[in-house]
């Protein structure tokens, strides 16, 4: 948010850093961690319900410690921490502390999609597991082989029977495997033409 305030030279909008023409309105930015927290738990969610359990979850990601703060000397409170939720697959951080807390705090249901991340992120970084071409046609480290993919799949269906979550549906993993056949027929044109190219005359033999 601070970059985006620099880019609006003070302006109340900011520039969208993707799309040209577009701009970004941020009201929450002038709230403090603990007014955002209090607005929710002041109103109701349009799905009915109410934000307790988002603050239950918070508290829990965040190591079992979510206190409404006064000062800067204080606690920092809910959000301000370690808590950080996005698609619980992404290896984009080492360490998934949120589900870590989680687990820590009794939700031990939670403790095979922890493990099943870690896998994901040994195979990525396991070049064994990585085709020698990527999508481009390029060399180099590429997408995952499909071996790899369809052991991934394998065990997370596996997870999805032990912790009766619903973690992939019957329509993605059809588009899974459809997407193994579209790159399995990429694989042999790119190698077809790379034979041919090999076997053209230089203009040297010519």
């Amino acid at each position: 948010m601070a970059e985006r305030e620099k880019a609006a030279n003070g302006a109340r909008l900011s520039p969208h850093s993707d799309l040209q023409g577009c701009f970004i309105f941020s009201p929450i930015k002038d709230l403090t961690t603990d007014e955002v927290w209090l607005a929710l738990l002041n109103s109701r969610p349009p799905w009915g319900g109410s934000y307790r359990d988002l603050v239950a979850l918070y508290k829990d990601a965040n190591g079992g410690e979510c206190p409404f703060v006064v000062s800067e000397d204080d606690t920092p409170s809910c959000g301000t921490g370690s808590a950080r939720f996005g698609c619980w697959t992404c290896t984009v951080v080492k360490k998934d502390n949120s589900i870590d807390s989680l687990i820590a705090s009794g939700q031990d249901h939670l403790e095979p999609l922890a493990e099943f991340r870690k896998l994901i992120r040994r195979v990525s970084e396991t070049p064994d597991y990585r085709s020698k071409t990527r999508r481009d046609g390029r060399d180099g480290l590429g997408p995952l082989t499909l071996d790899a993919r369809k052991m991934l799949l394998e065990e997370l269906l596996t997870v999805q029977q032990a912790t009766g979550m619903d973690l992939i549906s019957p329509l993605e993993i059809r588009l899974v495997r459809e997407q193994w056949t579209q790159d399995k027929t990429q694989a042999i044109l790119r190698e077809i033409d790379r034979f041919s190219k090999a076997c053209l005359p230089t203009k040297n033999q010519e």
